[in-house]
């Protein structure tokens, strides 16, 4: 397995079963991100996976209670994965990705209020150019380029 990552500001709060009384963070990038994986497999009797990633900002927040969740992230340079692999004579599954992404917040838990403000600026480039040959399982390839992503889980 072959993986290349590219991580701006990368913050990540885990706060398991904790409580809080106020959690507030901010990320700003004004860094240029890029994540770049070339290969050249073949012959494998397993599985193959592939992932090229650049990312800008991102956070996750896990708890059981807080006051309130501030949460601020600004992106304002591309942030850029490029995937170029020739994959061949493969008996499992394949999975070649490239993703690139500006902000990105996970927020789990019991929270009283939740604000979350997510600026992207840039251009989000994912570029994925595989080839497959030969493979006896299933095969995915995928290029996502995602600017802002929040999930919420809770309250």
């Amino acid at each position: 397995m072959k993986t290349a990552f590219s991580v701006g500001i990368f913050a990540i709060f885990l706060a398991g079963t904790a409580q809080a009384q106020n959690i507030s963070t901010t990320q700003l990038n004004s860094a240029n991100i890029k994540s770049s994986l070339n290969a050249t497999i073949t012959d494998v009797q397993k599985d193959v996976s592939l992932t090229s990633a650049a990312i800008a900002n991102s956070l996750t927040i896990e708890g059981t209670s807080a006051g309130y969740v501030n949460n601020t992230q600004l992106a304002s340079i591309d942030p850029t994965a490029t995937l170029n692999a020739t994959i061949s004579d493969v008996e499992g599954e394949v999975s070649a990705t490239a993703a690139a992404l500006s902000n990105s917040a996970t927020i789990k838990g019991d929270f009283g209020y939740l604000g979350s403000t997510q600026m992207n600026g840039a251009a989000v480039n994912a570029r994925a150019a595989v080839t497959v040959r030969d493979v006896e399982a299933s095969v995915q390839a995928t290029a996502a380029a995602i600017g802002n992503s929040l999930t919420i889980k809770g309250f």
